[in-house]
């Protein structure tokens, strides 16, 4: 009997193995836990770089931006600000000749010969409640850019960015995470990268004509 007992014990510990961390982690539903999102910035297609001078703007809301995901009652927080700062600018510098940041769109105006903002329309994840499960991420990024003045707008695009991976186990979820992420933000990076080279308004800059 003794032995039975065991070998059920057995069972159920490595179906708990199983679940991911919110089933498991707290006693108590109401648990918040942040996830690390430090990914590496994205190896990028090689270019040749447009000879036009950018004033990247870089807000507070695309600085500070967090995004939280509720599961089982608890709170998962992704601080995605600092990576989407090393995107905008490994993107944009990839590109362009010269890149320069600023807070505001205000303190931009007359840098450069245009101004470039990003901002983070959308972020969605589905997931499962195992191990095995699929976790996907979706990320809206819209980038607008205006004239050296701020005075009207030159182009505007969605990039739209998917990540996708494995839920993971108590033991590893969160380099699971953080592996979705990193594939998030390579497809973003490349997306963007495109959008920026095809876009016929930005062709023009540094020409004199886009003035």
């Amino acid at each position: 009997m003794k032995s039975n007992n065991t070998a059920r014990f057995g069972l159920v510990l490595a179906a708990a193995r199983l679940l991911v961390l919110p089933a498991l982690l707290c006693l108590t539903p109401g648990c918040a836990h942040t996830m690390r999102v430090n990914v590496k910035p994205a190896t990028l297609a090689a270019c040749d770089k447009s000879p036009a001078r950018i004033a990247l703007v870089l807000n507070k809301d695309f600085t500070e931006y967090k995004h939280t995901m509720s599961m089982m009652g608890d709170s998962y927080v992704s601080p995605l600000g600092p990576p989407l700062q090393e995107y905008a600018k490994n993107v944009t510098q990839h590109v362009f000749s010269e890149v320069s940041v600023h807070a505001t769109a205000a303190e931009a105006a007359g840098k450069a010969d245009a101004i470039l903002i990003p901002k983070v329309t959308k972020v969605d994840e589905s997931y499962g409640l195992w191990a095995a499960s699929k976790h996907q991420v979706v990320m809206i990024v819209e980038w607008n850019m205006k004239d050296r003045d701020n005075q009207k707008d030159l182009w505007l695009d969605s990039i739209d960015a998917h990540g996708e991976g494995k839920m993971g186990g108590v033991f590893n979820y969160k380099s699971k995470h953080l592996k979705v992420m990193q594939t998030l933000f390579d497809d973003l990076s490349a997306k963007t990268q495109k959008a920026l080279l095809e876009s016929p308004e930005i062709k023009q800059l540094g020409t004199g004509a886009s003035r």
